[in-house]
């Protein structure tokens, strides 16, 4: 598929495409005798990959690590539960603090007479963190 089929199944830019594959984190994909890029289902799948961990707050470098540990099909599956075991704390501390600013922002909203000056205030482990 070219890369205009690609855009359209993910929603990514063919800027933000050549950027990735610039970047390693997509490979260099094929080309056509006229020089057009090609691309697989498994590229896209790849590019979805790509868009759902960076939607998570992961970076570019996270991300390249990952694609790096899921191209190399001879690592130790210890070594990927470990790190899966870290991403998967990390996710759980933002899910919660998610959940708290959900919970701050229902009260707020549900409140009689919210006044406009009144900071937000974050629950944060340990303390509070206003955010007016």
């Amino acid at each position: 598929m070219n890369i205009g089929d690609v855009v359209a199944m993910t929603g990514f830019s063919a800027k933000m495409i050549r950027h990735y594959e610039i970047n390693g984190l997509m490979r260099t994909p094929g080309r056509t005798k006229r020089g057009y890029r090609t691309y697989s289902h498994d590229d896209v799948h790849r590019l979805q990959f790509i868009q759902c961990a960076r939607e998570l707050g992961l970076t570019c470098q996270e991300v390249r690590d990952l694609l790096l540990l899921w191209d190399d099909r001879k690592r130790s599956s210890a070594k990927l539960k470990s790190i899966a075991r870290d991403y998967v704390a990390r996710f759980e501390e933002k899910y919660t603090h998610l959940a708290d600013m959900i919970a701050t922002l229902n009260n707020y909203v549900d409140a009689r007479a919210p006044r406009s000056d009144t900071p937000v205030l974050i629950k944060r482990h340990g303390g509070t963190t206003s955010c007016s």
